[in-house]
């Protein structure tokens, strides 16, 4: 059952998936790495673990994900192959049930450089000009 940690908690489902004894933290997945979520605890019989664009599973997001078993069951598990097509932002949730994961940020090593018009009407491009993100956001 949530209590007053979980995100979500008085929202949705009165149950909630613990990530490593937290419940339901917020993950970074980082490009080129594969996470695992072990769901072989009897606790996730009937709560099938899946990846959504947003926290109320409008859209579910399948590129490399692979489901295995049946949650609660020996060797269940929901695993998540991250690349560069992965989109940045994540939610991990039931299938069955609302609101019982979090979300995932996916750090990518494709940063789209934003442009900026300065105070004489010129517009400059930070990929062009040499500037990184960090320098952006100091000059900004």
């Amino acid at each position: 059952a949530k209590d007053s940690t979980h995100i979500y908690n008085g929202t949705g489902s009165g149950n909630g998936y613990k990530v490593n004894t937290v419940f339901s933290p917020f993950l970074k997945f980082k490009v080129g790495n594969t996470y695992r979520f072990d769901q072989s605890d009897s606790s996730n019989s009937g709560h099938p673990l899946l990846f959504y664009y947003d926290a109320g599973k409008t859209t579910q997001f399948s590129t490399g994900v692979t489901t295995n078993g049946t949650p609660g069951s020996s060797g269940a598990y929901t695993e998540i192959a991250v690349t560069e097509s992965t989109p940045n932002i994540l939610y991990y949730q039931c299938s069955v049930h609302g609101y019982m994961g979090s979300r995932v940020d996916v750090e990518s090593s494709n940063i789209i450089a934003p442009t900026f018009t300065d105070a004489t009407g010129t517009t400059i491009n930070f990929a062009t000009q040499g500037f990184s993100i960090a320098q952006a956001v100091a000059l900004g």
